[in-house]
C-alpha cells in the first residue's frame, strides 16, 4: 500500500509566527458503499448482496445502542459513541432546561488492529512544490457553497469539496462550522447529507 502526500504550508498556525511546511495525505475521490462492497466481496467468501445485508444491519444496531448512551466496540475496527450540542436555558421557573439539543456527530476511536493494519503503508512525495494550506473563511466557504447549489437547490460534501478546491476531510470541517453557525442548513438523504444555503 501506497499514500501519495503533497507538501503544504500554513502561516501563522496557532498564532504562532512564521511559516511551517508539513505533509499531508493526498485524498483521492469517496470510495462508494456499492465499490467497498464489491472490494469486500472479492476477499471473502460472501456475495454482495450478504454483506450489505450485514453492513445495514450494523448501522442499525450501532444507531440503537450509541442513540441510548452506550460506547460500541467492534473488534478490530474501533470503539463509537454519540457527541451533542445544544446549549441550556432557564424555563419560567427559573429551573435549567436543555435548548436545541440534537446530535453533534459520531465519535470514533480506531482499534490497535486497524491501525496496526496499516503499517505498511509506504509514503511517496506527489512532487516537491510547495503549496499553501486551504484556509477557508466563512465568506468565501459560503461563496463556494452558492457555487455548488447549482440547479437543484443543494449539494453534497464531494460538490462543495470541488467548488471550494479543499479536500474532502477538510470540507467536512468547513461545512459542519457553516451549519453550526446557521449559515447553511443539513439534512440526511439515505447514506448521505444533503446542504442548503439557509
Amino acid at each position: 500500500m501506497e499514500l501519495k502526500c503533497v507538501l503544504k504550508r500554513c502561516s501563522n498556525l496557532n498564532g504562532n509566527a512564521g511559516d511551517r511546511i508539513y505533509p499531508k495525505v493526498t485524498n483521492y475521490n469517496l470510495i462508494s458503499a456499492d465499490s467497498f462492497i464489491s472490494e469486500v466481496a472479492s476477499r471473502r467468501q460472501l456475495t454482495e448482496g450478504e454483506i450489505k445485508s450485514v453492513l445495514t444491519g450494523v448501522v442499525d444496531v450501532l444507531a440503537y445502542l450509541i442513540g441510548g448512551g452506550h460506547s460500541v466496540t467492534i473488534d478490530r475496527l474501533g470503539t463509537f459513541s454519540v457527541s451533542m450540542k445544544g446549549g441550556v436555558a432557564a424555563d419560567a421557573r427559573g429551573v435549567l432546561q436543555l435548548k436545541d439539543a440534537r446530535v453533534k456527530g459520531v465519535n470514533f476511536i480506531p482499534a490497535k488492529a486497524l491501525k496496526a493494519a496499516l503499517g505498511d503503508v509506504k509514503f511517496s512525495l506527489v512532487n516537491h512544490n510547495v503549496t499553501e494550506a486551504a484556509q477557508l473563511d466563512d465568506a468565501k466557504a459560503l461563496e463556494a457553497a452558492r457555487r455548488a447549489v447549482g440547479e437543484r437547490g443543494f449539494f453534497i460534501r464531494s460538490e462543495f469539496a470541488k467548488a471550494a478546491g479543499v479536500s474532502y476531510s477538510y470540507a467536512g470541517k468547513v461545512l459542519a462550522r457553516l451549519v453550526e453557525s446557521g449559515a447553511l442548513s443539513c439534512e440526511s438523504l439515505g447514506h448521505s447529507h444533503i446542504f442548503r444555503v439557509a
